[in-house]
This record gives C-alpha cells, structure tokens and sequence, in this order.
C-alpha cells in the first residue's frame, strides 16, 4: 500500500520541477528549432504559419500559433511515452524533427490535384468525365483548343519536375532522412505548391514574435 502513495508522491514533485523549468526550456527549444515547434503545430493545425513553444509539460508540449489571422491557436503535442525527467527534453524534442517535418499536402493541394488530373484527362484519354474541360478549352480558345491543352500539359510538367527537384534539394538541406527526401520530392511533382509551399514554410519559419508568456497551465 505504501508504493502508491510514493509514486503519486514523485509525480507530483516531477510536476513541479516542469513547472519550475518550463519557461527555461521553452526559451531553449524555440532559439534552438524553430522549424520542429512549427511542423509540430502544423501536424495539429494545418492553417499554421508562425508556431512557439509555451509550455513543457511531463505528458505534452504546448505550442501556441497563428494563421493568416492574429487569432492564436492554443495547441498541445503529446509526449508518448510521458517524459520521466526535465533532463530528457531536449533530447525528445529532437527526436519529433522527422515527425514534425514528415511529408505532406497543404489543403489547396485537394484542388490544384483536381485541375491537373481534368486537364491530363481531357488531354490523353477520350473519356466522357473530362468532357467539360474540352467543351471549355474550345469555348475559349476555339480552333487551338488541342494545342494550348498540350502547351498547358507541357508547362505543368515542367513546372512540376522543377518544384520537385527543388523540394528534393531542400528537404535535403534540412538533414532529413531518404525516405522524407523522397516523401516531399514525389508529393511535390504530383501536386506543386501544394506540398513545396507547405515545405518552404517550414524551412524559412520565424519564432512566433509578440508572445513571451512561457509557462505551464
């Protein structure tokens, strides 16, 4: 019976040297990589563009982030396993740098995937689903709707293969692994902007300005 009592006893003691050391680490993790705390908001929130750490706690890391709009996002990133020491935190907030920048679409990929497939469809194949682009191609361009359908193919290819090739380069840069190289390279070339946008954000992020508050709640 008096192992409960000393293991309530211990959390409770390693709550409170989190809440002694939160603002510490907090100042710490958002000099050292800013990066990581902005992929890690962004894998909670898509909309977020500028991210900071405002609190570290035993079972989660608290981010607070802003969109297009000054309104902040409150958000909270799970330690799992919680961690069992204030010394461990830098080491597993290193450890969430592939995690944080895992490949992957911005919400406008949805739309610009759909407009490349209609005009690659209507483009290749005859079939009768992208029979709206053709009708459309020819309403607007009349007689040099085949050729400016095969021009607009050409320049999406080329633009994708570049963005790609750039994305490759730069996930590079960031020291991420083959498979995360690869990951944003291939999401790249199928969906432009749709996935470099999301990946030069992260690589260019700035500490969220104007808000000192670190602590825990």
């Amino acid at each position: 019976m008096g192992r409960q009592p000393d293991a309530a006893e211990a959390l409770r003691k390693l709550d409170a040297a989190f809440a002694k050391e939160s603002p510490r680490l907090c100042k710490e993790l958002n000099a050292r990589d800013p990066t990581t705390v902005l992929g890690l908001a962004t894998n909670l929130w898509p909309g977020a563009r500028q991210a900071k750490v405002t609190g570290v706690m035993r079972e989660r890391l608290l981010i607070g982030a802003t969109g297009f709009s000054p309104i902040r996002e409150e958000l909270a990133y799970p330690f799992e396993p919680p961690l069992e020491s204030v010394e461990e935190v830098p080491k597993r907030f290193a450890a969430l740098r592939g995690e944080a920048l895992r490949p992957a679409f911005d919400v406008i990929a949805i739309p610009l995937v759909f407009m490349a497939t209609s005009l690659l469809g209507a483009h290749f194949t005859t079939w009768h689903i992208f029979a709206w682009v053709r009708a459309l191609a020819r309403y607007l361009f009349r007689g040099y709707a085949s050729a400016v359908m095969e021009l607009c193919v050409n320049f999406m290819f080329a633009a994708h293969a570049a963005e790609a090739a750039y994305a490759g380069a730069l996930a590079h840069s960031l020291g991420l692994d083959a498979r995360s190289v690869m990951g944003w390279t291939l999401r790249t070339f199928l969906a432009g902007v749709g996935a470099l946008g999301r990946l030069t954000r992260l690589a260019n992020t700035t500490t969220l300005p104007g808000y000192e508050k670190c602590g825990v709640k």
